[in-house]
């Protein structure tokens, strides 16, 4: 019965094994958090012996999927096909475990889970249980080779399993992946096989090289030649002038009669043709929105009747001509208050002429 019990719910023995054939199996290399993130759908099969197994980077939740083989128990595939059908019993033990939300809990398709008789217990292995198994199975004894001395002596080290099957992934040629990580990355990702002399050498050349190629591609807006941004490039310096949700190219005089200060309100700087916005201008629009915000919220005679909801509008609608990750950035390092009180003046002023 015990025997039958150890084949239809893996102990933890047999968890551990497999945790050390998925790091070394096709020199995987992966760690020891992403390989406990894998779940009965993890594989998704391409043909009779491929698939593609789907991994997820525990650090930062990245995900990307690798190929592998099927064939044998000795490759990541197959140790995901033999896993899917050993804890068949004991994931349906858990298949009703949720989360508050609702949601079935994770643990409940994960493969590297150690059976409990109360399925509320079962968790993903801990750092301490694969340590456990090795030190105190007598079944890893019959794999080890007693030259590299007595297997009580050595720890389990997923850390070091991972060097191994990287360092053998580097003597095929770089064949080999690097979980999470580019081919242009991986190389230096894998560089503990080099002296450190060296491995710092390379690592700032790399980062000498990633800095020489963002600045070869910016291009300073005086040295625009099209577009806009050129025709912004043409006007003299002494003609600009900074409206915080933009730039006037006329000097904030009126753009049908020059000699006369401009009275149409901060909102018509959207739909004038002396109007242009630059990046540095993203404060100053998050600020345009804040302060719409607030008419909206103290005064809806203003908000219903006045200019705030137009720009609302237009503010918002030049923030999305910028990249979201630019305009984000602004917004969680900038103080906007400043920028709101010049938007404030700006708005009083020119909106009464």
């Amino acid at each position: 019965m015990q025997e039958i019990g150890r084949a239809l719910y893996p102990d933890n023995v047999a968890l551990t094994a497999a945790l050390i054939l998925h790091c070394l199996g096709e020199n995987s290399g992966y760690n020891y958090s992403v390989l406990l993130e894998k779940n009965a759908e993890s594989l998704i099969r391409v043909g009779s012996d491929e698939a593609l197994e789907h991994a997820v980077k525990g650090r930062n939740h990245s995900q990307d999927t690798r190929a592998t083989r099927l064939s044998s128990i000795y490759t990541p595939g197959g140790i995901i096909e033999a896993l899917t059908g050993l804890t068949r019993f004991s994931r349906h033990h858990r298949r009703h475990l949720a989360n508050p939300d609702g949601k079935p809990a994770a643990v409940a398709s994960r493969l590297y889970v150690e059976h409990t008789a109360d399925p509320a217990a079962a968790k993903v292995l801990d750092n301490q249980r694969p340590h456990s198994a090795w030190r105190g199975s007598p079944d890893f004894d019959a794999h080890w080779d007693d030259s590299a001395g007595p297997r009580a002596d050595v720890p389990l080290r997923f850390g070091a399993l991972r060097l191994v099957a990287e360092a053998r992934a580097l003597g095929e040629g770089l064949k080999g992946d690097v979980h999470g990580h580019s081919e242009r990355t991986k190389v230096h990702y894998t560089s503990h096989v080099l002296p450190d002399y060296l491995l710092n050498k390379l690592a700032t050349a790399a980062q000498n090289d990633f800095h020489d190629e963002a600045i070869a591609r910016f291009k300073p807006l005086t040295q625009a030649t099209e577009g806009p941004a050129a025709e912004l490039a043409a006007v003299p310096a002494e003609q600009l002038m900074d409206v915080e949700v933009g730039v006037c190219t006329s000097k904030g005089n009126d753009p049908q009669t020059p000699e006369r200060r401009c009275a149409l309100g901060i909102v018509a700087c959207f739909t004038c043709p002396n109007g242009y916005r630059t990046a540095d201008h993203i404060p100053g629009l998050l600020a345009a929105v804040e302060f719409t915000k607030i008419v909206e919220r103290n005064d809806p005679t203003e908000w219903e009747d006045g200019e705030a909801s137009h720009l609302r509008f237009y503010a918002e609608g030049s923030l999305k001509k910028f990249r979201s990750r630019v305009v984000e950035n602004v917004r969680r390092t900038t103080d906007l208050r400043p920028h709101i009180l010049t938007v404030t003046g700006l708005y009083m002023e020119l909106r009464h002429g």
